[in-house]
């Protein structure tokens, strides 16, 4: 009986982690392999695989709970998705620290992915947000902050539920960034060469016999460093950073693009005449993929939920606005003119994080600052000194009230800082030190020597060396060393992005397949949980 189980739940495994439909149980192929493998088994029917598979849900969904009950803070994403059988779901994800063996870690879950059947207003979001918190017992003061797309919609429930619940808001830094590129990419000249490089992917992408001449010429000529094969991709509004994605494709492969083109085996001269790019075209193309670069390296870097995404916002961003801001003599008008626009549409978009005034965005803002400030190779070094001064002086309220409350010394302990390991998350490395190097001021100061009024603690923090790395990792090991460790738990722990609830819906864009297309609503979301979970 126990091995009957062990196998019964293993194959509900295989349906919850491969996404395989519940309906393999009932595959004839299916049946004889479990009859050979395990001949005194007697396979359980689909209805009943159903069941252990709620079954498991309603453990998984316990366990959580759990988790959640133990963490003071909880940071959310939330978005909206349409299936192929076009019912609309609504995604939420988790993220909040965790306490294993001392060691503080930074965890994400899928919370639900909830079919919602009626308008995507407002209201009606806000109202699914809170159902969803309540079943999962999550109080609404747990609630630190919430991250999701620009979306008209998804702004109107976040300002029911700040005003509400006090929630903040904060827009997805990956997204603002793609709305800068479609700002960028709107001048004619591109429009048109955009234009011209789709006709052309979709030419080989809908034809055949174009398509296996451009992989044997390409195997005729690749190295042995080069991919095994050759993939065009067609740029999608949706996708972030697919523009880039298809234009650094035609130049990596525009050699034999062109020498297919030219085959009139394969193209009818007549028909590779309107699909060659002209030279200006392929100029422009070149500079393009140049030019948004360092937006693919910057997205990639802040789309990450598996390490603190947050504190480097400011960084970021001030380092793209310097990189676009500056142009040099040698470059030509398109450059200069692309790099203006991309700097003043930065500048607009981001100005919660770039301007230095108050306004109505100052909650949203000073928790940006204060994530920055904890991460120890950042602190005050992208602030200029009044922000600085206005940073420290936050911490030194927190920590004076956490003395208050602790009735702890505080302060330095004695020990040594433990220097931060190297960073494991290294997606465009070169590009990004580069960006994170030209937003730094010049006027703050990270010494805290000259600051009378701050405490010997938040001096001590300040004097400490850092390199870039994990910022958990070096709050973890130096933890006695400062009382600010406990503020990571709360301002730490917010992704940059929606991304994880766009990855949470990709999952369930299979989950929900031509072979599943008649699940439930509340089967896909079980589904969904238990595989991402």
């Amino acid at each position: 009986k126990n091995r009957s189980e062990q196998v019964t739940r293993l194959i509900c495994n295989v349906i919850t982690g491969d996404l395989r439909p519940i309906n393999l149980v009932d595959g004839r192929h299916f049946k004889n392999l479990m009859k050979f493998l395990e001949p005194a088994y007697d396979l359980p029917s689909r209805q009943t695989f159903t069941r252990n598979i709620e079954s498991m849900y309603s453990l998984a969904k316990a366990k959580l709970k759990t988790k959640f009950s133990s963490a003071n803070y909880i940071a959310l994403t939330m978005d909206l998705w349409s299936s192929c059988k076009l019912e609309s779901y609504l995604g939420i994800t988790g993220h909040y620290m965790e306490v294993c063996g001392c060691k503080p870690t930074l965890r994400s879950c899928a919370i639900a992915t909830k079919e919602v059947g009626e308008a995507h207003t407002g209201e009606n979001i806000a109202r699914w947000v809170e159902s969803v918190m309540e079943d999962f017992s999550v109080s609404p003061q747990q609630i630190v902050a919430c991250v999701t797309d620009n979306g008209s919609n998804m702004v109107s429930s976040m300002r029911i539920l700040t005003e509400k619940h006090g929630w903040v808001h904060f827009r997805c830094a990956a997204h603002t960034l793609q709305l800068c590129i479609h700002d960028c990419i709107k001048q004619e000249n591109i429009k048109r060469a955009l234009g011209a490089a789709r006709h052309l992917v979709q030419y080989f992408r809908q034809s055949p016999k174009a398509m296996n001449a451009l992989k044997l010429k390409y195997a005729q000529t690749r190295t042995e460093n080069d991919p095994l094969g050759v993939e065009l991709v067609m740029d999608c509004l949706t996708r972030w950073n697919s523009s880039y994605e298809m234009l650094l494709r035609l130049v990596k492969y525009q050699l034999i693009l062109r020498i297919v083109l030219r085959d009139e085996t394969v193209t009818p001269r007549n028909k590779a005449s309107h699909l060659e790019l002209r030279e200006s075209n392929w100029i422009l193309i070149q500079h393009l993929v140049e030019l948004l670069e360092p937006l693919k390296a910057a997205t990639a870097f802040l789309e990450g939920d598996q390490y603190v995404s947050i504190s480097s916002v400011i960084p970021v961003i001030k380092g793209l606005y310097e990189k676009y801001n500056t142009t040099l003599p040698e470059e030509d008008s398109f450059i200069v003119n692309f790099k203006r626009d991309m700097s003043e549409s930065i500048l607009r978009r981001f100005s919660t994080v770039l301007s230095d005034e108050s306004s109505s965005s100052i909650t949203v803002k000073n928790m940006y600052r204060k994530a920055t400030f904890l991460h120890p190779a950042y602190k005050t070094k992208y602030f200029n000194r009044p922000v600085a001064v206005q940073v420290k002086t936050f911490c030194l309220c927190i920590y004076i009230y956490c003395y208050s409350y602790t009735g702890d010394k505080l302060g330095n302990t004695g020990t040594s800082p433990v220097p931060l390991e190297s960073s494991t998350h290294t997606a465009g490395v070169l590009s990004l030190e580069d960006i994170l190097s030209l937003g730094k001021t010049d006027n703050s100061s990270d010494s805290g020597e000259e600051d009378v009024s701050i405490t010997e603690g938040i001096n001590w923090y300040l004097r400490q060396k850092c390199s870039q790395a994990d910022p958990l990792t070096w709050w973890q090991a130096n933890q006695l060393n400062s009382q600010l460790s406990q503020l990571t738990a709360k301002y730490l722990i917010i992704p940059a992005t929606s991304a994880p609830s766009e990855r949470c819906f990709s999952s369930a864009g299979l989950t929900v397949s031509k072979l599943r297309s008649r699940l439930t609503g509340k089967h896909v979301e079980i589904l969904n949980f238990l595989h991402i979970n």
